[in-house]
């Protein structure tokens, strides 16, 4: 799991989502769906249309086009079984005269391709990972996006003022959105920069 992330005290077992014959499961990033290019068009208006597919993302990576990929996931959550997919996650980074040990950093593309292209994936449920970005664009989109954005523009030149500073200031409108998603989703992921309220920083601590 990440470090950016809020779980609900009404999630279920994440482990009962578990298939004993896959080696590797997370949640499908919405990549393709309208919600995914709303708010990637709505944040980065450089974008083109095609690199909003799976095909275009693999194919960035170094990943040959392949029938049985599903689609690009988000590592913010994930499960795995080491003994069956260990040995081939070992082999693309350090075998083969170790050609892509540089791209240990860039995991969420090889552990969805070559679990999905292997039959070794399945797919977990998006409330245990689900993006406060993409929530954004669920329901009154237009709404969400103004505060989201203004949450953000509020933070950015204080951020650069008081660098060190412990908590960021929150608008009462964007802390109402995290807290009703969080009753809608077990894991809320804060994927972006996107400030998580005190009051659960506190619930995580204790």
């Amino acid at each position: 799991m990440d470090l950016d992330i809020a779980i609900s005290k009404n999630a279920p077992s994440i482990f009962n989502t578990t298939n004993p014959s896959k080696g590797f499961g997370a949640v499908l990033d919405p990549r393709g769906q309208p919600k995914f290019n709303l708010i990637n068009q709505s944040w980065f208006k450089h974008l083109k249309p095609e690199t909003l597919t799976p095909q275009w993302y693999f194919e960035e990576y170094g990943f040959e086009s392949n029938d049985k990929v599903v689609g690009s996931i988000n590592g913010g959550v994930w499960l795995a079984q080491p003994k069956l997919i260990g040995d081939l996650f070992a082999d693309y980074y350090w075998g083969k005269d170790q050609k892509n040990s540089s791209k240990t950093m860039y995991e969420e593309a090889p552990m969805a391709y070559l679990s999905q292209v292997n039959d070794l994936f399945f797919a977990i449920d998006e409330k245990f990972n689900h993006q406060l970005i993409y929530l954004i664009a669920d329901k009154d989109p237009e709404k969400n996006i103004r505060i989201a954005k203004l949450q953000r523009l509020i933070n950015r030149p204080l951020n650069k003022l008081f660098p060190e500073r412990s908590s960021q200031f929150m608008i009462k409108p964007y802390i109402e959105f995290v807290d009703h998603s969080l009753t809608e989703n077990y894991i809320l992921h804060f994927a972006g920069k996107f400030p998580i309220p005190k009051k659960l920083i506190n619930q995580i601590s204790d």
